[in-house]
């Protein structure tokens, strides 16, 4: 048999080894003589050696001859073949048809501990743990009764003690009459691979927790853009389970493939443009992504990068998609209401301008004309006082000055209601006469004044609205800053497009300032700031203890708030 021939082998006496002749379409029929073993260690060179020397063959004995030369290929080939199994990096055993031992190689004790001797004769139930299942073992048998090759792996004990895996390859050895006669075993010690994969599936379970404990959309897909990896939450949209997803395309997988492709008339991207711009080492972002969930089509915020492999190339790509649909709809609410409170805004400011005309001219025409008539009485009373009652001018002057002081303040009133010049000059006229209001009383306080590009035009609301913010900037100077300076600068910028030209206004002083952090308080910069925003634009403040106050505006010509509403 092959372990007892391999048995000789190894123990160094090929001579033992007795093999005649097959006739043709028989098999060959092979014997070992009983002799003492010798030590273990003998080499194979040291096997050839040992070989007898065939005596000259007589000329008339030819068939002898083909006997001998065929033997001695047979016992080489056998030697090749004992050679390969004891230098073979895999363990290599060899039982008989009860399963006892019968050859072992020596990496076989390399991976066992246990030598040959102490082997040889046994089963291999020595080696198990307990933790194979033993429904591997009715397995194996059931394929090796069958005369079948069983493939498998073990969990089986060192003889130090120590578990280890084996990946096993177990083939019967069949007699002339078909029956199984001896076992051959391959095993390949795969201990480390199987604690690699392990950890890979470890790691992997802690990544598939991670990904599916968000409600966000992960996915990562090859080359190809087929999903190799994907959290519960993405499948959930088909109504299916990752593993359902594994290996096929986003079309194979139900996605729409409108929202695959895309839509160009519907203002549909589609999702295979962002891939392939990510495939190709661009990190790409759509924050209008539409996708299927919950029964309805939902807008998604989705990143898209690329995945680097080992080699440095891309081998594919992770895609993290936000639902904003709840988001969008409160930001559409939220500016739905702000648009409404400027919109009220606005009115009332545009209410308080009325009213202010009203007054200004009920000031004007009513109030103005009858000081003007005390006036003009009270100078013909003087007049005549002076010839027939001296005694009375110190009393009929005191009330002509009363009269012209009341005239000079109902004036102030009525300028600072409604200034005369915005309604027939404009507004760098308007300013103009501001600045000199304000800086003329005030000469301790240096001011300059900038008015820069065409301010002709602006239309009634807008020239309202600058003129108010830098008439309440100038009373909060002078009321609060203590500042030895005052700026205002003032121009028109125009834009890349018609509609898109702006008002850019900066206010300034060196006064004492204040921490910008803090809640406005008073009616005075909180009011300039609605104004602004009511007015479509925008509005920045900067100011710090010690540093003054610096006032940043910046109007559209054309107010853009339904514009911007209807775009968004």
């Amino acid at each position: 048999m092959l372990a007892r021939a391999l048995r000789a082998l190894v123990y160094g006496d090929t001579a033992m080894v007795k093999t005649a002749k097959p006739a043709p379409g028989k098999s060959v029929k092979t014997s070992v003589a009983r002799q003492p073993k010798p030590a273990r260690n003998v080499s194979a060179k040291s096997a050839q050696k040992s070989k007898p020397t065939a005596p000259p063959a007589a000329p008339a004995d030819r068939a002898v001859e083909g006997d001998i030369a065929w033997q001695n290929r047979f016992q080489q080939n056998l030697l090749t073949l004992y050679t390969a199994i004891e230098q073979s990096p895999i363990s290599v055993v060899i039982a008989d048809a009860d399963a006892n031992i019968q050859y072992v190689n020596p990496y076989f004790t390399k991976i066992t501990g246990y030598s040959a001797e102490e082997v040889i004769g046994k089963n291999p139930r020595i080696f198990q743990s307990g933790l194979t299942r033993n429904e591997i073992y009715a397995d194996l048998w059931n394929a090796l009764n069958k005369g079948e090759v069983w493939h498998g792996e073990f969990i089986n004990r060192r003889k130090n003690g120590d578990l280890y895996w084996e990946e096993a390859h177990i083939a019967p050895i069949k007699d002339t009459s078909g029956n199984a006669c001896q076992y051959v075993c391959m095993k390949l010690d795969v201990t480390r691979r199987k604690q690699v994969e392990t950890e890979l599936l470890d790691k992997h379970n802690l990544l598939t927790s991670v990904i599916n404990s968000s409600t966000d959309f992960i996915f990562v897909k090859d080359a190809g853009l087929r999903t190799v990896l994907c959290n519960e939450a993405f499948a959930g949209a088909l109504g299916k389970r990752p593993a359902e997803l594994y290996g096929k395309t986003d079309i194979e997988n139900g996605w729409p493939t409108e929202l695959v492709k895309g839509n160009p008339e519907k203002g549909i991207k589609g999702y295979e443009q962002d891939d392939l711009a990510a495939l190709s080492g661009e990190t790409v972002r759509n924050m209008h992504d539409p996708a299927p969930a919950g029964g309805e089509i939902r807008i998604f915020d989705t990143v898209k990068l690329p995945v680097i492999g080992a080699s440095g190339s891309v081998i594919g790509l992770l895609g993290i998609g936000r639902d904003i649909s709840d988001r969008l709809a409160d930001e559409r609410l939220t500016r739905s209401l702000l648009l409404q409170a400027r919109t009220l805004t606005r009115h009332m400011f545009d209410i308080q301008e009325d009213e202010r005309r009203k007054i200004s001219r009920e000031l004007h025409d009513e109030l103005g004309q009858w000081l003007t008539a005390i006036q003009a009485e009270t100078q013909a009373i003087e007049n005549i006082a002076g010839k027939t009652a001296p005694e009375m001018l110190g009393s009929i002057r005191a009330v002509k000055r009363s009269a012209e002081s009341m005239h000079e303040v109902i004036r102030r009133i009525v300028h600072s209601l409604r200034p005369a010049l915005l309604d027939t000059l404009g507004l760098a006229d308007s300013l103009r006469e501001l600045e000199k209001q304000w800086c003329q009383p005030r000469l301790g306080i240096s001011c300059e004044f900038w008015l820069e590009g065409d301010l002709a035009n602006l239309g009634d609301e807008l020239n309202i609205t600058i003129f108010r913010v830098v008439q309440e900037a100038l009373n909060n100077i002078a009321s609060y800053a203590q500042a030895n300076h005052v700026s205002v600068h003032l121009r028109r910028v125009l834009g890349a497009a018609a509609g898109d030209d702006a008002i850019l206004l900066s206010i300034g002083d060196d006064g004492v300032g204040f921490d910008a952090g803090q809640k406005l308080r008073g009616t005075g910069l909180l009011g300039m700031r609605e104004r602004v925003i009511a007015a479509g634009g925008e509005f920045d403040l900067n100011s710090a203890p010690g540093q003054g106050v610096r006032i940043h505006i910046k109007l559209p010509v054309a107010p853009t708030w339904e514009e911007d509403y209807e775009r968004w």
